[in-house]
């Protein structure tokens, strides 16, 4: 008995209401954003102002990579709005990956701007014949950029924890790379301005491979959620545990996980008992699935498969006993098949014995059968002394005419 239960068994809350914890989150992140934006407008532009007037080559680059974290928050913005839509026919699971995408898109520009400032710093540190010395403005504007970029990076990185948003802890991180070269800077000019001139091209340089690198670490981190890398063991342990510990859970035969943006898709096979109904299987299936997402709030879809027989947990050997049931599948009788010789049978005691339900269990390869036959005693072949039949005789009959259909075996109950 294989079913499946899904989130689509859980009720949603209705539209319209309160407002909606996807509509609070969007919010929350492009407040935060738009609040990053103005800062890295107002010190790139500072930046670069005071470093072509105060003769700092570093001040000038810090001022572009301020200047490219206003044009990522941009690109937050979009893609954070599309990112909070409901789900819908084009994207059923959501649209959690826009974000991830913003993430790589995040990182390549971040590369290509640490690419652009590496070459103009080692080529004017190569060739400039005339390095002059920065004035004493560049010092204040570079510490100022340091503690504002230290304090966006904090409450950028705070909100996107509490909303489980990559993309917005990823542009926190951008932030903090503007701090730590700014640091740079200003090391690099004051050491510029006690005579080594050269130190500020050398900032430009290493604000380059912190930019750089950074870059790399957002596009990789994207990159393995658009490639369905899976969660972390330690959820993935976790979620077994919640499965397990459902009343009628008998065991777990596997469990994946894969993030979708902000949000966990889960991917269950549950062992429930072999002679469970199929709507008690459902509802096994049903209880799982409310378990896992009341526990783990990140986990936004599960699909619960319910399976009555016991496998390895190991997927070559799922995948071996997959093989070999589909194999003995196309041996074993249908319904149709049983139920036309059962119903073929009773007729041969008139209208005495009707099929009323009719039971399959497919297990171990085999299939066993379990009959609800209803007495008819309104029948004109009753008798108020004595049936018409023996109990005993129909059930040899109909277990010598399904076993000769491959059934292994069959039970019987009676109703008057």
């Amino acid at each position: 008995m294989n079913i499946k239960a899904s989130t689509s068994d859980i009720k949603r809350p209705k539209q319209g209401g309160p407002v909606s914890k996807s509509v609070k989150r969007s919010k929350a992140l492009q407040r935060i954003t738009l609040i990053g934006m103005v800062l890295d407008l107002a010190l790139g532009a500072a930046k670069i102002v005071v470093g072509t007037i105060g003769h700092s080559y570093g001040l000038i680059a810090d001022g572009i990579h301020s200047l490219s974290d206003a044009l990522s928050d941009v690109l937050v913005l979009v893609l954070a709005h599309v990112a909070g839509k409901a789900p819908d026919d084009d994207h059923p699971y959501g649209h959690g990956k826009f974000e991830t995408v913003g993430s790589v898109l995040m990182g390549s520009l971040l590369i290509g701007v640490a690419g652009a400032l590496a070459w103009d710093s080692v080529m004017r540190l190569l060739y400039a014949t005339h390095l002059q010395e920065p004035e004493w403005p560049v010092l204040v504007v570079a510490a100022i950029s340091i503690v504002s970029k230290e304090w966006i990076y904090r409450a950028t990185r705070k909100v996107g924890e509490e909303f489980r948003s990559d993309l917005i802890i990823a542009n926190a991180w951008h932030s903090r790379t503007d701090a730590f070269s700014s640091i740079a800077v200003l090391l690099a000019a004051g050491g510029a301005m006690a005579g080594v001139l050269w130190l500020d091209i050398v900032a430009a340089i290493v604000i380059a491979v912190l930019v750089g690198h950074v870059g790399w670490r957002l596009s990789l981190s994207g990159l393995r959620q658009l490639v369905e890398t899976a969660v972390p063991e330690e959820s993935s342990l976790a979620f077994s545990r919640t499965a397990e510990a459902v009343e009628g859970v008998e065991g777990l035969h596997f469990l994946r996980a894969r993030a979708v943006g902000a949000e966990t898709l889960v991917d269950v096979h549950i062992q429930v008992a072999p002679y469970a109904s199929a709507s008690e299987g459902h509802h096994i299936g049903v209880l799982t699935t409310r378990a896992l997402r009341n526990a783990h709030p990140e986990i936004a879809d599960v699909t619960c498969h319910v399976d009555i027989e016991g496998n390895n947990a190991e997927l070559k050997q799922r995948m071996s006993v997959h093989k070999k049931y589909l194999a003995a599948a196309d041996k074993l009788p249908d319904r149709r098949q049983i139920e036309s010789k059962v119903r073929e049978q009773l007729a041969e005691y008139d209208d005495q014995l009707v099929l009323e339900r009719l039971q399959l269990h497919y297990l171990n390869h085999q299939v066993e059968a379990e009959l609800l036959i209803r007495i008819n005693a309104s029948s004109p072949a009753m008798t108020a002394a004595a049936p018409a039949f023996d109990a005993d005789d129909v059930k040899t009959a109909l277990a010598s005419c399904l076993q000769a259909l491959g059934v292994s075996d069959i039970r019987i109950w009676w109703r008057g």
